[in-house]
């Protein structure tokens, strides 16, 4: 799991007798990655927006509301 720093100037992290340095870090152990997140780190969002299938706007867009702004 690919977890980032909270903040720009926090480059290392000590779990245990483990040391994770660097802005975006891969973390293999659950009970560190558990431990990161309780400091503020959060999960790595590199996938992308995936695309919404569920509602289609009279318009014909598709989007994750019930109406879009282009509606409203």
């Amino acid at each position: 799991m690919k977890l980032v720093s909270p903040d720009r100037g926090c480059v290392e992290a000590d779990v245990g007798t483990k040391r994770y340095k660097g802005r975006i870090i891969e973390v293999s152990d659950a009970t560190h990655a558990a431990a990161l997140k309780e400091i503020g780190y959060f999960p790595a969002s590199v996938g992308g927006v995936a695309r919404s299938r569920e509602h289609v706007c009279p318009n014909g867009h598709r989007n994750y509301f019930v109406t879009c702004g282009r509606c409203a």
